[in-house]
């Protein structure tokens, strides 16, 4: 009666990589730098990532996904940003 649909837009033909945020772009894109391979890719940040307001700066690590058609386009799908740490030593 229904026809079920497979809703997951995952795509095979991606490739994930660790890179360095250089700059941001207008209209909310990133320039990035990748480690391994020195590319330069112009990427966004993914639906969820904005649904949970996860903030990216120039510096951060993050993971980028990017398609294997078109090597200077992605998208971020993961901040590998660490954890603000406690300056202050408060003793008790």
């Amino acid at each position: 009666m229904f026809a079920v649909r497979n809703f997951n837009m995952t795509n095979d033909n991606t490739i994930k990589l660790e890179a360095l945020v250089v700059d941001k772009r207008p209209k909310g894109a990133y320039l990035l730098k990748t480690d391994e391979h020195s590319l330069e890719v112009v990427a966004h940040v993914s639906g969820k990532m904005r649904q949970k307001h996860i903030r990216i700066f120039p510096g951060d690590k993050v993971l980028v996904e990017i398609g294997a058609n078109d090597l200077t386009h992605g998208r971020i799908v993961y901040s590998l940003r660490k954890k603000p740490t406690n300056t202050l030593n408060v003793k008790k």
